[in-house]
């Protein structure tokens, strides 16, 4: 595992907004504050607390993330063939051949074996109904307590203006309902393993396994790559690959015009940063000789002005002076 890294998406404000707006309405109706304003600003400070923690998670190099993928992709492939690996191999590798399909009936069950999905195979099929759990493991991610000392702290800023007795209420209900409200933000939580559900989710309409592992391995790639500002020797770094072996699933993969596009951008970005960067703080000593110049320019041409019209007022003094003499 490498340190986090954070998703950027194409509207990461938008996103920020709306897992906002869920940690609202989850905290309205969990501990079910008196006013809306103070569920928005519990809500605000728990909002930080799921970023900071989301941050906390270790980001999965790319062969850890196709790993996950392959198991999920398994259990969801026995449950849309009811338990049948025969159909199982016929969907994902699109075979007829009967020895074939035996050889790669073999394999899927090594990898049942090895991810423990037997009673998964039992569970899909129809003469043994009962409720399956859900297709990935529901983990918490953020911790109850972290939950509870947010809200709580968040809440002492109320003390002084509500009353005493719905005070401790509240406080009692954050004690009580923070490890449920911890279950329910984790699944909106912008953590590393949240992304890979929603990837894989995304190829839930393909059956075929090379083409669903490839469109999940591609969006990895790419998710990362954006993450780094499209630097791809700190993209290597994070999916623990070599920076050929990233070139050369990048290639393969058919993403180069994007990783290309995305490089020629963030240099262009760099680029921008650096020109405003030198008009915001450019040369200091050629800017002050260049401040004084234009001064004393500014100077002479004031004085020049000011002695124009002193020179009328002179004339137009004499004039008087001669019609005064005249009469």
């Amino acid at each position: 595992m490498q340190q986090a890294i954070a998703y950027r998406t194409e509207n990461p404000e938008d996103r920020r907004q709306e897992l906002a707006y869920r940690i609202e309405r989850e905290i309205a109706s969990t501990i079910q504050p008196p006013f809306g304003d103070m569920s928005r600003g519990l809500a605000q400070g728990l909002l930080s607390t799921v970023y900071d923690v989301a941050a906390e998670e270790p980001h999965p190099t790319r062969r850890e993330a196709m790993e996950w993928f392959d198991k999920n992709y398994l259990q969801r492939e026995i449950r849309h063939a009811k338990g049948n690996i025969t159909q199982v191999v016929r969907n994902a590798f699109s075979v007829d051949d009967e020895n074939e399909v035996n050889n790669l009936r073999r394999n899927v069950y090594r990898k049942i074996e090895r991810y423990g999905l037997g009673e998964e195979v039992d569970l899909a099929r129809p003469w043994k109904p009962k409720p399956l759990e859900q297709c990935v493991d529901e983990n918490i991610y953020i911790p109850a307590d972290r939950v509870e000392q947010t809200l709580s702290k968040s809440l002492a800023g109320y003390k002084d203006v509500i009353n005493p007795v719905l005070y401790d209420g509240l406080s009692e209900r954050i004690r009580d309902k923070s490890p449920a409200l911890a279950e329910k933000i984790s699944a909106y939580a912008p953590t590393p393993a949240n992304r890979l559900k929603e990837i894989v989710q995304s190829t839930e309409g393909i059956r075929n396994y090379n083409q669903a592992s490839q469109a999940f391995e591609r969006q990895v790639i790419y998710d990362t790559l954006s993450a780094t500002g499209w630097d791809k020797k700190k993209t290597a770094e994070y999916l623990g690959d070599s920076l050929r072996t990233l070139n050369r699933r990048i290639a393969e993969l058919g993403i180069e015009e994007q990783a290309r596009t995305g490089e020629q951008k963030q240099d262009n970005i760099a680029r921008i940063d650096e020109f405003v960067q030198k008009k915001l703080e450019p040369d200091k000593p050629a800017i002050a000789v260049n401040e004084i110049e234009r001064f004393q320019q500014l100077v002479r041409e004031y004085n020049a002005k000011r002695e124009v019209e002193r020179e009328k007022k002179e004339t137009k003094k004499k004039k008087q002076v001669q019609w005064k003499g005249i009469e």
